[in-house]
């Protein structure tokens, strides 16, 4: 979220979260609801990728416990 908030990102927005298995689906919700369950939703499956059409970032948790924060 500190990240998100440097770059005056609106956390008020929808976002998008979704797996590497594409057998699971994908939910809608904001990102503050994503932070206050994260162990939750990254233990889903390997690979967890959140996407704000919006405010156009994306984030990665991949599965080796690296973090990535990307704007489009």
């Amino acid at each position: 979220m500190e990240e998100l908030y440097k770059n005056h990102v609106n956390i008020n927005e929808p976002v998008y979260v979704f797996w590497n298995d594409a057998d699971l689906p994908a939910i809608q919700t904001f990102i503050k609801n994503v932070v206050n369950v994260l162990e939750d939703v990254i233990s889903v499956s390997f690979d967890t990728y959140i996407f704000c059409p919006k405010e156009r970032y994306f984030v990665e948790y991949y599965h080796e416990g690296e973090t990535f924060l990307g704007f489009y």
